[in-house]
């Protein structure tokens, strides 16, 4: 049971606040499709929202536990670390600047039920589990096969034509028997789909200026003439808006829970799974008297630039659990992989005028982790009411790396820098897409902005290949005086590669 090592203990005796969510009864009885969205159904504590217009945030939906960051809620699978997201949280959305766990990745049908500890259990856990822990106990069951399709959306007189942000999902559990000592093999998948939908009626800044009609305005000084330009082509400002709502998301995923008995105090275990997702958000739009950031005869209406997220996530744990000399022993490994890729398509650097490709690889992110875990854990009943005594060594290595983008993603084709003169004391200039000197500007004199419109890709010299190691000691004790008074202690030691760095 989370919260305690102690083997007997249950939720409704344990010496923390503890929720426990039966995944089945709650996907049975109410609409709510994917984690984050049941867990906000059912756990005050829980708390998570979709994000607008946040890069790759508003595929991965960042969770929070009493109010705290993300990075601060550790979410465990089976009792075993899970892996966090490649994804660093920016433009404000909620959790900005940190990293958390990709709950979405782990489909509905493959858990059993979860455990929400609502209490800092740094000293047990770690030092990511201050706001409290998350433990996804996966589906177990054999000779059953469980499978649901879920449909829905939003009847909005918002919507367009009333109606919009349909999502479908299709989940499956199925479970074979291993041999005769209770081994098993469970498999879940799922497949998601999610439309879009836009809660922006009209924009009301600037849409054209008469920088946009040189024939009608042949000598421009910027004047607004949006209402005048849109009775001319007889469209409204509804014509000219952003998206602002639910991105678009289309995936999948499998998971694999096992376990195989070797002999009467012996198994082996393992789970992990597969999960795929490819999203589409849309930025600001950029509208065509944003001169510096157009091309007229790309898009001479402007354009809503779309950043599409390739999702990538990855995981593996397996281990061995025995009893030795009345100690139970656990001693297992955990690998998880997250990588996001990240394009951009419908949009243009508009330092490369006509000859700007509209789409973009942008580069992307990765994460691994590594965790090799040694737990011990016995129950003493013949001291006092029973002292339950467990510790273990935890050795954990990550490794982070940011991958450039192609160069048109990001370069300003506009930009030089100045090396020296020339023997006729004209200034020699380079191409420096870092310079600061610009020599591309739009016919209001603004200078052309480079990088692909709403997500610039990632310079070679943002790339990052980082590596770090943490070992960590515990020791967990419950003191049981007797029946109904209890006293629970724990030391937790860690020791990161890179904390003199920081």
């Amino acid at each position: 049971m989370i919260g305690s090592r102690a083997v007997g203990r249950t939720q409704l005796d344990s010496s923390t606040p503890v929720d426990v969510i039966d995944i089945k009864e709650v996907t049975k009885d109410v609409g709510q499709v994917s984690l984050n969205q049941i867990l906000n159904y059912v756990a005050p504590s829980f708390s998570s929202n979709t994000q607008v217009i946040s890069d790759g945030t508003d595929h991965i939906d960042p969770a929070s536990l009493r109010g705290l960051g993300p990075d601060q809620v550790l979410v465990l699978i089976n009792g075993k670390r899970r892996h966090t997201t490649s994804l660093v949280n920016i433009n404000g959305s909620f959790g900005k600047g940190s990293v958390g766990t990709d709950l979405n990745a782990i489909p509905t049908s493959a858990i059993k039920r979860i455990e929400i500890l609502r209490d800092g259990a740094a000293a047990q856990y770690g030092s990511d589990a201050i706001a409290g822990v998350i433990n996804i106990v996966l589906e177990d069951s054999t000779d059953k096969l469980r499978a649901s399709i879920s449909y829905g959306g939003n009847l909005s007189r918002n919507a367009e034509d009333n109606f919009d942000g349909e999502t479908f999902q299709a989940n499956v559990n199925y479970g074979v028997k291993v041999g005769e000592k209770g081994g098993f093999v469970n498999v879940a998948g799922s497949y998601d789909k999610r439309q879009p939908f836009n809660r922006q009626k009209e924009f009301t800044g600037t849409i054209f200026s008469d920088y946009n009609r040189p024939d009608l305005y042949p000598n421009p000084t910027g004047k607004d003439i949006t209402e005048e330009e849109l009775a001319r082509r007889g469209e409204t400002r509804a014509d000219y808006v952003s998206r602002i709502g639910q991105s678009k998301n289309e995936g999948g995923a499998i998971f694999i829970n096992s376990l195989f008995p070797v002999s009467d105090k012996t198994e082996i275990y393992a789970f992990g799974g597969l999960n795929y997702r490819l999203g589409e958000s849309a930025a600001f739009r950029r509208q065509p008297a944003q001169l510096h950031q157009t091309v007229a005869s790309i898009y001479p209406n402007g354009f809503l630039p779309l950043i599409q997220t390739n999702n990538y996530d990855r995981s593996l744990a397996a281990g061995i659990r025995s009893e030795i000399n009345g100690w139970k022993v656990d001693f297992s490994n955990t690998y998880g992989n997250n990588t996001i890729d990240f394009g951009v398509k419908n949009t243009v650097n508009a330092s490369m005028k006509e000859s700007s490709p509209t789409s973009f690889e942008a580069g992307g992110y990765r994460f691994t982790q590594n965790t090799t875990n040694l737990d011990f854990t016995r129950f003493f009943d013949d001291v006092l009411a029973g002292i339950n005594v467990a510790f273990g060594a935890e050795f954990r290595y990550e490794n982070y790396q940011i991958v450039g983008g192609e160069e048109s993603s990001y370069a300003n084709y506009g930009k030089v820098r100045q090396i020296g003169v020339d023997g006729n004391g004209k200034p020699v200039y380079v191409q420096d897409f870092n310079g600061n000197i610009n020599t591309l500007f739009a016919a209001n004199g603004t200078a052309l902005a480079g990088g692909a419109q709403a997500f610039p890709g990632f310079l070679p010299a943002n790339e990052v290949n980082a590596n770090r190691h943490s070992v960590a000691g515990y020791l967990d004790t419950e003191f049981n005086f007797t029946k109904d008074f209890l006293v629970a202690a724990a030391l937790r030691y860690e020791d990161y590669s890179d904390l003199d760095q920081r």
